[in-house]
């Protein structure tokens, strides 16, 4: 089987990869956004551990596919180094700071592009353990395939433009549903990360950033 798995051409393990990692997420936000379902709507405890559950198997699953493919955590970056936490804090700043850059060039460029205020009243619906594991699933999740990989095997292809483009791509795709300001604010995020990883292929100082970025969006979502 193992055998079978490592004759398989680039072109289909990357099919496999995005597509099992981002085709179902990237659907069904099209699909809400598309009968305005769904969009900005408050998340709720079984809906938040659905999804923890959901990435936490396709890690596993995903992970023991690349695992056979020869994708071993170093090739990804996922070997440590004690100066990792000190870009992670780096990154994280220099991405609040662009995010809110863009947005207030938004606001006054364009008053009427993007809705001012939340798209829903936000309530603290969810507990401190759904909201912990979200956080550190969903960032490690997120950046193991559209960075790790995505960026990483199109980088060694010898595209390391395309490769950032692509992980921006996939990014604005996978928040789909946070509606127009999410899709435009996940731009300079995807181009900061993507351009740190191509330059070092570190993985884990993008890990915590997203990790610190994901902290700050739900914490208002703690029910405590």
């Amino acid at each position: 089987m193992r055998n079978l798995l490592q004759k398989l051409p680039f072109p289909v393990e990357f099919a496999v990869i995005v597509a099992g990692a981002f085709g179902y997420s990237v659907v069904s936000h099209a699909l809400a956004m598309a009968h305005l379902q769904g969009v900005g709507s408050a998340p709720t405890e079984f809906g938040a551990w659905r999804v923890v559950a959901m990435q936490s198997v396709t890690l596993l699953l995903l992970g023991a596919f690349l695992w056979s493919r020869e994708w071993k955590p170093s090739r990804i970056g996922l070997d440590t180094d004690w100066r990792d936490g000190l870009w992670g804090l780096g990154l994280s700043g220099a991405s609040f700071v662009a995010v809110m850059a863009v947005a207030t060039l938004i606001g006054v460029l364009l008053p009427t592009a993007v809705p001012q205020g939340p798209a829903v009243e936000i309530q603290p619906t969810l507990s401190p353990y759904v909201v912990c594991a979200l956080v550190l699933v969903g960032a490690f999740y997120e950046e193991f395939f559209a960075a790790g990989y995505v960026v990483s095997a199109l980088k060694e292809k010898g595209h390391p433009d395309l490769a950032i483009n692509v992980g921006v791509a996939i990014r604005v795709l996978v928040h789909l549903f946070q509606g127009v300001a999410g899709v435009v604010l996940m731009v300079p995020i995807g181009l900061i990360f993507g351009t740190y990883y191509v330059k070092t292929g570190r993985l884990w100082p993008l890990i915590l950033a997203h990790t610190l970025l994901n902290a700050w969006r739900y914490a208002a979502y703690i029910h405590w």
